[in-house]
């Protein structure tokens, strides 16, 4: 969001920003535990800076992608960026690298889910950005993780605290004022 306002030309009225700030505050609410977060232990974690990389290289991708789909439509963006597969399979493969093989078939299954809904979820944003301003339809396409805790309630039965249930409270009021102003 904050690099389609800078770098593309969005712009926010002010109760749009307030709204991605409420989806923001609901975001950090519903999926970290602010109780057991200690900052010198943060940055000892080894995925952190990994994480970190894939924040920003996300965020990027998310914001520029926008002048691809203007420019060709929202089918073609999306379908070469899972054409790469193969050139870093290739590069794997070239290092000798190995890849696991899948073990038990629910992880096979559980696999092609995945790569179906990522495809699907791929596809949904960039035809979203096509037809909508980036710095708008972002917030709203990045809120899965409230999605996910609430799945994670009924379908694995993992337990909600309550600033987990104030934080997916907070993100569906921020959607809701989003897509309505």
């Amino acid at each position: 969001m904050v690099i389609a306002i800078i770098f593309l030309g969005d712009s926010l009225t002010f109760y749009q920003a307030i709204a991605i700030l409420v989806i923001t505050v609901g975001l950090i609410l519903s999926s970290i535990d602010l109780k057991k977060v200690k900052i010198n232990q943060l940055f000892t974690d080894k995925g952190v800076p990994y994480g970190l990389v894939s924040m920003i290289l996300y965020g990027a991708y998310f914001a520029f992608i926008r002048i691809p789909v203007r420019e060709i439509g929202w089918f073609w963006p999306a379908y070469l960026s899972f054409g790469v597969f193969p050139v870093v399979y290739l590069i794997m493969r070239l290092r000798k690298q190995k890849l696991q093989t899948f073990k038990g078939t629910g992880v096979f299954k559980f696999s092609v889910l995945h790569a179906a809904l990522s495809v699907a979820a791929l596809f949904a944003y960039n035809f979203a950005v096509s037809k909508g301003q980036t710095a708008i339809v972002t917030p709203i396409a990045g809120s899965y993780p409230v999605l996910f805790a609430v799945l994670a309630y009924f379908i694995f039965k993992d337990r909600l605290n309550r600033q987990q249930i104030m934080g997916i409270t907070m993100t569906l009021i921020g959607i809701v004022l989003l897509s309505t102003l």
